[in-house]
């Protein structure tokens, strides 16, 4: 019955035809819908791999910033699998005053960035800070003023350890070692302006976000541990919190795939876990951006594939009404040929078996050349 069926379609491939081409032409309008959502995905995963250097950032706010253990952050996350990179820095706000006057300027971003970072690849002047010199964003606000100033006062407030607080503001006198020029990446990170700036990579907007008035300070580490440790060893500390920032790179290679991004942001869920398990004690918490691009991602292909294919049912009817009406055309075409059958032995039942194998065989041959058409065309 079944070695009959196949020599039917081989002897009557004219009249099978019609339906070969209604099933095959469905196959790659639906598998080009889904092949291409997940094309989008995996070209915006490129794009935002080549802009953006970093997957998880773990940050820990302390009025003590020896608490955090920010300066030895890689010995708390940086082995636990998965994780290849760690670079780290500390940013504090600060009141400063304006040169020559006693007014001062709230909103100022301090930023302290350790010796042979790689951030001094996003800041393009010089090669390293120079311990017991303030550094200046050439796009900052007072930038001008504070270079031909040639020092920045900055005012620290202070309480102490013990009853009674004893609130004072200690001046910190900084001579300028220079201007620097802060890249887009770098300024997003120093900001807290990152998930901003991903959210440009992903919508294909400008990323680099104009700029707003702001006044962004640098030094390195050791500088700014020599004002906390001036501050310590007056049993004060400052009453602004202090904000140790570790910017974690995982392997994207082996953890994201493309085409299983559910199963990508599983396992990278994995590792920020057990990341934000080790930070805890150190009052770590972290954000885990590449699981939230994965997931925006996933959603974003989903709407495409829900929309495009309401859009296309109209084409998905046409080629079901075409293969009905051409199985119906074929099975009056050989309503002689089946009566022949049923007098030779065969029940209703076996001719059945045998109309479905005929419609599944085609079905399975014209599915595969859907398949590997759509992927052709894309």
């Amino acid at each position: 019955m079944f070695r009959y069926a196949v020599k039917r379609i081989i002897r009557g491939k004219g009249m099978f035809l019609s339906l070969f081409l209604s099933v095959a032409l469905a196959t790659t309008l639906f598998a080009g819908i889904l092949q291409g959502a997940d094309a989008v995905g995996a070209k915006s995963l490129e794009q935002i791999f080549k802009s953006a250097p970093y997957d998880i950032i773990d940050e820990a706010v302390d009025k003590n910033i020896t608490k955090t253990n920010i300066l030895n952050i890689q010995s708390v996350i940086g082995n636990v699998d998965g994780v290849t990179n760690i670079d780290e820095f500390i940013w504090a706000p600060m009141r400063t005053y304006e040169p020559g006057t006693n007014n001062t300027i709230e909103g100022v971003f301090l930023v302290a960035v350790p010796d042979n970072s790689t951030f001094y690849n996003g800041i393009i002047g010089l090669k390293h800070f120079e311990r017991g010199k303030i550094y200046l964003d050439v796009s900052s606000a007072m930038a001008q003023d504070y270079m031909d100033n040639g020092t920045v006062v900055m005012s620290v407030s202070t309480y102490l350890w013990q009853s009674p607080p004893g609130f004072v503001d200690i001046p910190f006198k900084m001579p300028v070692g220079g201007s620097v020029a802060v890249d887009d990446t770098t300024w997003t990170l120093f900001v807290s302006r990152y998930d901003r700036y991903l959210y440009g990579l992903f919508s294909r907007n400008d990323p680099t976000q104009k700029r707003p008035s702001y006044n962004l300070l640098l030094m390195s580490t050791d500088t700014y541990m020599d004002i906390q440790n001036n501050l310590f060893a007056q049993g004060r500390r400052p009453t602004d919190d202090q904000h140790g920032v570790a910017l974690v790179s995982l392997d994207r290679n082996k953890l994201v795939n493309p085409w299983d991004i559910q199963g990508s942001a599983a396992s990278i869920k994995k590792i920020f876990e057990t990341i934000n398990a080790n930070g805890a004690y150190y009052s770590f918490t972290p954000r885990n951006f590449l699981g939230e691009m994965l997931d925006a991602i996933t959603q974003n292909s989903n709407q495409m594939k829900t929309s495009t294919v309401v859009v296309s049912l109209p084409v998905f009817f046409t080629a079901w009404y075409l293969g009905t009406t051409i199985a119906e055309v074929v099975f009056e075409l050989r309503r002689r040929e089946i009566g022949l059958l049923m007098t030779r032995g065969m029940n209703t039942r076996q001719v059945l078996q045998m109309l479905i194998f005929e419609g599944i065989i085609v079905a399975l041959l014209a599915g595969v050349i859907g398949i590997i058409g759509s992927s052709l065309i894309l």
